[in-house]
């Protein structure tokens, strides 16, 4: 991460930001609503911040079918592989350059700025876990189920804790270009 501050700079982050949400915006308009089809609006275990448990797991899998776990694993999956090592990267330089331009260089600060790495990692697990659902169905242990559940409200926990600090520092580099004019 050290190697990656030197491309911290406005540009950078408006760029990754782009590349991000890009990505993000393929699952919203594309393939999540297509995965809600299949499963007639049972909730994706990546939409509950809260988590889910085994059976909720078990009603998702029965009710997307063959061709809607297939079309999870080809197109979906895929995607969100992408997605949060962009989120990731785009998380980092945006708290990294927010905290060089609010001088803020204290040790908390230097950990916070590794939030969306946390999000983004978790993402990671939770995907692996959910291919391990799709691979194993209709055999779904529950401490699996329970391990992930809890890997997914690690991920919305790191998620949420980004954008509030995320938010702040924006609203802080306002108030101080105000100040300044």
């Amino acid at each position: 991460m050290e190697r990656l501050k030197k491309y911290v700079a406005g540009k950078n982050v408006i760029i990754s930001f782009i590349l991000t949400y890009a990505v993000y915006a393929i699952m919203l308009l594309h393939t999540i609503p297509t995965l809600l089809i299949y499963s007639k609006g049972i909730t994706l275990p990546d939409m509950m911040p809260l988590g889910y448990n085994a059976e909720h797991i078990y009603n998702l899998l029965t009710e997307l079918g063959v061709e809607g776990r297939a079309y999870y694993l080809a197109y979906q999956l895929p995607i969100d592989f992408i997605y949060p090592l962009l989120f990731a990267l785009s998380g980092y330089l945006s708290l990294v350059y927010f905290q060089h331009k609010l001088h803020l260089k204290n040790t908390i600060w230097s950990i916070l700025v590794f939030l969306p790495v946390i999000a983004g990692a978790a993402d990671y697990l939770e995907n692996i876990g959910i291919i391990s659902f799709l691979n194993s169905f209709p055999e779904i242990p529950d401490g699996t189920v329970n391990l992930n559940s809890a890997i997914s409200i690690v991920k919305s926990m790191a998620t949420t804790l980004y954008f509030v600090l995320l938010l702040i520092m924006v609203g802080k580099s306002i108030i101080n270009f105000f100040k300044k004019a």
